[in-house]
């Protein structure tokens, strides 16, 4: 299970920062990934082998490349806050 769910976060990373993510491995899944998330070609697990492309390279930053895990970190303070507040109240 772990090979396929280590390609599954590099595809999650792809995504967060709309960078293409080229994932090599010794014993796990080699790998490159599109910017979306879309595996476009990949070796299987325990494969000794050479995978060859072009990738495209992006400019630019996404909102949680700038930001991380900010805005829920701070929404998670704000509510916990509130309902400590509200229940000092009563």
């Amino acid at each position: 299970n772990g090979p396929g769910q280590h390609l599954q976060i590099a595809r999650v990373r792809a995504i967060e920062n709309a960078k293409p993510v080229i994932r090599a491995t010794n014993n796990g899944i080699t790998a490159v990934i599109d910017k979306n998330g879309i595996v476009v070609d990949k070796l299987p697990q325990f494969t000794s082998d050479v995978l060859r492309l072009t990738v495209n390279l992006t400019q630019g930053r996404t909102p949680y490349s700038y930001l991380g895990d900010w805005p829920i970190l701070s929404t998670i303070f704000l509510v916990f806050l509130y309902f400590g507040s509200r229940l000092r109240a009563h």
